[in-house]
């Protein structure tokens, strides 16, 4: 939860969790229910201009999904949370699409179902879509303005799709908010220059005093096939790269190590701490089946600590897997300071 820029302090989050628990009565919360709520009231206390929510598990399910969106957007579509949601990609589509609201526009990114248009389009939801309304041409970003605007950008800083679906959005707040002038290339070249240098907590987050070592939670096939990119533009032609990995039990484990074996060379396996952690005998199963090498290990600490020993000069260290795993390296580190 972040309000103005800055991470939602500890006072902030217990007067929402107070607030919660005295509205709720007998009503019973899930955990999500519980902290959705908490941060929902925080951010109306906070009188903001514009509220950012991200909708988990699907989408239409979600807790964060009981707020009816100005604009919906909907980035990809794949498999997860299969349990809940199918193992489908149409269907799937039809959980992301139970975010939109009648009437309300939606943006779509690369890859979306045909069961998203359809809703969309039963809904009556003016739609921007990758490819039809916004992409990229060569080395020129088209996005659907009014004025029909184009950006020239270098071929070394081309942004990636879902900077491009943020463009797309913010030309459609821009009718909302004036001070959003999104068409001219001044404009569009600060929103590129702020999103190459954005870093986001979990996504291939630098450890701070660990050159060329990155914590990420991603836990399916397409976070995965991302990171490789990823590594592929950071890895150094003598270095190696080697990951700390752990995962849930119902994750596509074989798919997440499929994505990203080719670029690495040793995985060092580990089973979580928490009652949904993957064992480590079926861990090793899976990963097994596409990795070159690996080693295991009783702990993630013990993991993230002999990549530490592996790592040098231009090596790449890679800890991910799971909002766990990550939850799991900021302990070690932060016992390490």
């Amino acid at each position: 939860l972040r309000l103005n820029g800055r991470l939602a302090d500890d006072a902030t989050l217990v007067n929402g969790f107070n607030a919660v628990e005295k509205a709720r009565g007998d009503t019973p919360l899930t955990y999500f229910e519980f902290g959705t709520l908490a941060a929902l009231w925080s951010l109306a206390q906070a009188g903001l201009d514009v509220v950012l929510l991200e909708v988990g598990l699907g989408g239409r399910l979600d807790a964060v999904n009981v707020v009816d969106a100005d604009v919906a957007v909907i980035t990809s579509i794949g498999l997860d949370h299969t349990d809940w949601l199918g193992d489908d990609l149409e269907q799937i589509g039809v959980e992301k699409a139970g975010i939109m609201r009648p009437g309300k526009p939606v943006v779509m990114g690369k890859g979306v179902t045909c069961s998203v248009i359809e809703t969309a389009k039963s809904l009556s939801c003016p739609f921007l879509l990758y490819g039809r309304d916004f992409e990229l041409v060569g080395e020129q970003v088209r996005v659907g303005f009014s004025k029909g605007s184009t950006l020239d950008w270098p071929g070394s800083l081309l942004p990636e799709s879902n900077v491009l679906v943020v463009l797309a959005v913010i030309n459609t707040m821009s009718e909302w908010f004036n001070e959003l002038d999104v068409s001219n290339n001044d404009s569009l070249k600060t929103c590129l220059e702020l999103a190459a240098s954005t870093v986001v907590p979990g996504r291939m987050e630098p450890v701070s005093g660990y050159p060329r070592m990155y914590l990420d939670v991603a836990h399916n096939p397409q976070a995965a096939a991302h990171l490789r990119g990823r590594i592929e533009a950071l890895r150094a032609r003598a270095g190696k790269v080697y990951v700390v990995y752990s995962s849930l039990m119902d994750k596509d484990v074989s798919g997440v190590v499929q994505a990203l074996s080719p670029v690495v060379d040793c995985w060092l396996l580990a089973s979580l701490n928490c009652d949904r952690a993957m064992p480590l005998s079926l861990l090793e199963k899976q990963v097994g089946q596409h990795a070159k090498d690996m080693l295991s290990f009783a702990s993630m600490d013990e993991a993230i600590g002999e990549s530490i020993n592996m790592h040098e000069g231009d090596d790449l260290v890679l800890i991910f897997g799971s909002f766990f795993v990550v939850e799991a390296a900021k302990a070690y580190f932060s016992n390490y300071e």
